[in-house]
């Protein structure tokens, strides 16, 4: 079995990357840096309430998970990564490849809609879609469908980066 090292998973609220994330950190036997972890209370009760960060929180928030990233060299890391700037940020902290979530809006919806006691819900999804920058073909960007299980999803992530048998 591959051993993924060094890898970020994203996608928008919901898309599964905390669940794949951790799956992949104990397939790997390695840390899972998870970024929903480093938000600000104040940030968090902000989000909780139905109002997305402002670009200066979300700078504040990427610059706390590179510096958690830079000490846990080789870790999985779980971030919405939404924007270019932030998915550069993190690669220049030694953080790579990168597997996005692909997940369609209505399944990521019924997550949401679904899952308790997490800050972010149906209210912030609209902002997150808005805020994405979708990952281009040159940015070498591994684009997997989230929506199935996480066994299969784990599985084609592990295939795909190790390459060609």
């Amino acid at each position: 079995m591959a051993v993924v090292v060094g890898l970020l998973v994203m996608g928008v609220a919901g898309s599964g990357k905390s669940t794949v994330g951790a799956a992949l950190a104990r397939r790997s036997q390695t840390t899972l840096v998870d970024a929903d972890t480093l938000h600000s209370r104040a940030a968090v009760e902000q989000m909780r309430r139905g109002h997305p960060l402002s670009a200066g929180q979300r700078d504040a928030w990427i610059a706390r998970l590179v510096a958690e990233v830079r000490t846990h060299p080789g870790a999985v890391v779980a971030c919405s990564a939404l924007k270019r700037e932030h998915r550069d940020r993190l690669r220049s902290a030694g953080v790579g490849p990168i597997v996005w979530l692909e997940v369609p809006i209505d399944e990521v919806v019924r997550r949401l809609t679904r899952r308790r006691g997490h800050f972010v819900t149906t209210s912030l999804l609209a902002s997150q879609v808005d805020d994405l920058e979708v990952p281009s073909l040159h940015e070498g960007i591994v684009s997997v469908d989230g929506s199935r299980p996480v066994t299969q999803v784990l599985d084609e992530i592990t295939a795909i980066l190790a390459g060609p048998v």
